[in-house]
This record gives C-alpha cells, structure tokens and sequence, in this order.
C-alpha cells in the first residue's frame, strides 16, 4: 500500500488545472486519518467527484449504505457537467437507504426525489437510462451475517487509484452540520484498490471473478 510520500507525490501530480494550491493542501493533511466537521468534508467529497468524472477513463466508485436525494443529485449534477468523461462504474447502496420523518425510503424513492430536479429530456436519459441509475447496485444483506455499513468514494485510472474514505454517511444528517466524523485520503494501486475496498462485497454484490483481474 502506498506511503505517504508516495501520497504526496501523487497528489503533486494532480492537474493545478482543476484543483487550487490550498485544495491540494486539503487532500496533503488528510493522508493521516483525522477527524474533520461534516459540512468540511462535503466540499472535498464534491471536488474530488468532480475531479475524477472530468478526467478521461477515470473509473468511479461509490459506496454507502445511506444516501439521500441531494447528494444523488449532486452525483447526477457533476456527471452532466462533464458527461463527455464520465463514468461512474458502480455505486453500492443498501435498498432503504434514507429516512424522512421517522419514515425508512427506498432507493428507488431516492432516485424519483432526485430526479426531480432535471427538466431536460436529454439529462433526464443521461441520468436514468445512461450513465448514473443502471449503475446503481443494491447490496442484498441477510442480518447478521451479510451487512455493510462502509463509505467511501473512490477511483482508478489505469493501474492507479484513489480513494476518501469517512465516517460521514452521505447525506444532509452528516454533510450539512459541524458533526464531527472521521476522514482519510489514500492512493494506492488498481489491484490493492479492488482486492482491498471492492472483493468484500463480491457475495453481496454478485460480482463476477473476472471483475477482480
């Protein structure tokens, strides 16, 4: 697993041209796990989204167990901004992934909140018959044997990836308030990438082998 010079390098490496000097100061602290505010961590969150879906055959992942209508949204948003590069390859979310007055919502009722906003024909395939809703996966747990409470967000680009990973569910609950949640941003290779953060969910997720190679 990469140290953290080799972090430091690789973020060096990231292009000046979407990210700013004191963005990249922000990603530096992080290579040791740290404890930041919710509504800090947000705007990494987004910035790195919308880093990795404009960079070419840059590969997204995202998985949460929890997800409400805004950050789809806000997914939806930064893949239409940059919908020539890119590509969400897969996000991982539990069926009820979101409460609303005490109430437990799909997220199937996620996906028509957020889809709300679009009014575009043309953004509205892109969002549900393109690009974003055929690849969202729900996991299938069985309490308490198969269960995931993991989030995270990460990328690969060719035999590179990257990954933030918090304790921070992806919703307004957690992104929008000063809670206090844990955080931390790696680099690591393609293979350290799926072996580490994406086979534990292979059952789960009915992920071929080949997915791994």
């Amino acid at each position: 697993m990469a140290n953290v010079d080799d972090l430091n390098e690789g973020v060096a490496e990231l292009e000046l041209g979407v990210w700013t000097s004191d963005e990249l100061d922000k990603l530096e602290e992080l290579s040791l796990c740290t404890v930041k505010e919710g509504n800090a961590i947000y705007p990494l969150w987004k910035d790195l989204l919308r880093h990795w879906f404009s960079r070419k055959n840059c590969e997204v992942y995202i998985v949460t167990p929890f997800m409400d209508p805004e950050r789809l949204q806000d997914i939806c948003s930064l893949m239409i901004e940059h919908s020539a590069t890119a590509k969400l390859k897969l996000l991982f979310v539990r069926d009820q992934c979101h409460r609303e007055f005490k109430i437990e919502k799909s997220i199937e009722w996620v996906k028509r909140k957020a889809i709300g906003k679009f009014s575009k024909p043309e953004d509205k395939k892109f969002i549900e018959e393109e690009k974003v809703f055929p690849n969202i996966k729900i996991l299938k747990e069985s309490i308490p044997k198969d269960y995931f409470h993991a989030k995270f967000i990460g990328s690969v680009i060719g035999e590179k990836a990257e990954v933030l990973v918090t304790s921070a569910n992806f919703q307004g609950a957690h992104f929008n308030i000063p809670n206090l949640e844990t955080v931390f941003y790696q680099d690591m290779t393609k293979q350290e990438f799926l072996d580490g953060m994406l086979k534990p969910f292979k059952k789960m997720a009915n992920l071929p082998d080949t997915f791994f190679d």
